[in-house]
C-alpha cells in the first residue's frame, strides 16, 4: 500500500476541529472570527479540492470520499457566509510607513476582529487604540478622541477585541508604542 502524507494532514484537521485544542483558544472560538473563518474554510475547501484533483488514494473510501466531499460543500458555505460579514460594519486594512504591520481589520458593534494575516513587528509596549482621526499621523498622537483599548495580545495573527460602545463614530484603529511613541501602522476603518 502507496503511504499518503494527506491521511495524516486530514486527520490532524479534523481532530483539531474537534478537539478545539491549541494555543488556549479553541477553533470554536477562532471561527467567531470572520476574517479568521473566512481564511479558514478557503483553505479547507482549497484543500479538500486538491485531494480530488490529485485523485488521493483516500477517496477510495466511499466513508472517507463523503467526509471530504461534505467538508468541502460545507466550507464554501461557511467561507461566503464569513466573507458577508464584512459587509456588516466598517473594516479596513492596515498601512505602514516602515512595514511594521499588515493585516485586516472588521469592526462589529462592539467587536473588533484582527485577522489571521496580522503581522507586527514587536515593539516594547504595542497597544491597539481608537479614534476618530482618519490619519492618525496628521496630528500630535493619541489625541483627544483616541480610545486605549488595550496592548495587542499576539504580534501574530487573528485576535478580538472587546470596543467601547460609545465609540460607534470611530475612522481609524492605530497600533501605537505607548512606550516609544510610536506610531506602527493603522487601518482606516470604512463600509
Amino acid at each position: 500500500m502507496k503511504y499518503s502524507p494527506i491521511l495524516p494532514a486530514v486527520s490532524l484537521l479534523f481532530l483539531a476541529a474537534c478537539s478545539g485544542a491549541g494555543g488556549g483558544t479553541s477553533l470554536d472560538q477562532k471561527l467567531q472570527n470572520p476574517l479568521y473563518a473566512q481564511k479558514y474554510y478557503e483553505d479547507l475547501v482549497s484543500h479538500m479540492v486538491s485531494l480530488q484533483i490529485h485523485n488521493d488514494p483516500i477517496l477510495k473510501k466511499s466513508d472517507i470520499k463523503s467526509v471530504v466531499d461534505k467538508a468541502r460543500l460545507n466550507g464554501v458555505t461557511l467561507a461566503q457566509n464569513a466573507a458577508k460579514q464584512k459587509d456588516k460594519g466598517p473594516h479596513g486594512i492596515f498601512v505602514s510607513d516602515n512595514d511594521e504591520v499588515a493585516g485586516s481589520v472588521l469592526l462589529l458593534g462592539t467587536t473588533l476582529y484582527i485577522g489571521p494575516d496580522f503581522y507586527l513587528a514587536p515593539g516594547p509596549s504595542t497597544h491597539f487604540y481608537l479614534t476618530t482621526v482618519t490619519d492618525p499621523r496628521t496630528v500630535q498622537f493619541p489625541d483627544n478622541t483616541a480610545v486605549d483599548l488595550g496592548p495587542v495580545q499576539d504580534a501574530y495573527g487573528a485576535q478580538t477585541l472587546h470596543v467601547p460602545s460609545s465609540k460607534d463614530t470611530a475612522h481609524t484603529l492605530v497600533l501605537f508604542d505607548t512606550q516609544m511613541k510610536k506610531i506602527f501602522g493603522f487601518a482606516q476603518l470604512a463600509e
